[in-house]
């Protein structure tokens, strides 16, 4: 089957209500059977720590990032003849462009025996993102406010990645006592439709 990012998002546009709720709920179907089958292979639980890993240093440098525009923001200030509210909005998603060099999905040795063309399935997954059906796994945000200053903490204006305390996310005990990080823990949440197995084949957020 030829992938075509363009088809895949024209055809969840095009849908109905009836249909996006018919379509979600087999995707749903899908999260839960894969999931099921996941085989926990020592190559698998090796690329889980991977992505794990790399959810986090990007959930950091998320929250860094955002704190360093709201100083910079603060130490420029606010004109009340010019601005109205002031809005920062910082998110961590999957990208998926499914082009034919596009690497943000990896094949694994063991994707035939899943049965799941993964590269499209998640390219269908995203385009329902287009329609905000899908969620980011990580977000920070905040708005200007006069009690702010530029000498402030992250902590104190609200912009540390307080979810990561060390503590798995992970609360069933499994993956070899892999440190689940928040952001991987809210890709494979119920507000997502990506299994366990589509996860480990992510490869650009």
């Amino acid at each position: 089957m030829e992938v075509c990012i363009f088809d895949q998002l024209m055809l969840v546009k095009n849908m109905g209500g009836k249909e996006k709720v018919a379509l979600r709920d087999l995707l749903k179907e899908r999260k839960s059977i894969l999931d099921s089958m996941f085989l926990e292979t020592p190559a698998e639980l090796e690329r889980l720590s991977k992505v794990n890993d790399r959810l986090y240093d990007l959930t950091q440098k998320l929250y860094s990032k955002t704190y360093s525009l709201y100083v910079a923001l603060l130490k420029t200030g606010f004109d009340p003849e010019f601005d109205d509210d002031i809005m920062l909005d910082g998110t961590l998603r999957f990208l998926s462009d499914l082009n034919e060099d596009d690497d943000s999905v990896l094949a694994m040795e063991e994707d035939d025996q899943y049965g799941s063309d993964f590269r499209w399935m998640l390219g269908l997954i995203n385009s329902l993102d287009e329609e905000c059906e899908t969620y980011p796994c990580a977000r920070i945000r905040t708005s200007y406010s006069s009690r702010h200053s530029p000498e402030m903490t992250a902590q104190e204006l609200g912009l540390a990645n307080n979810l990561d305390d060390g503590i798995s996310w992970n609360h069933i005990g499994q993956f070899n006592g892999i440190c689940l990080c928040h952001a991987f823990f809210e890709l494979h949440s119920s507000s997502n439709l990506f299994s366990y197995p589509d996860i480990l084949r992510m490869n650009d957020f």
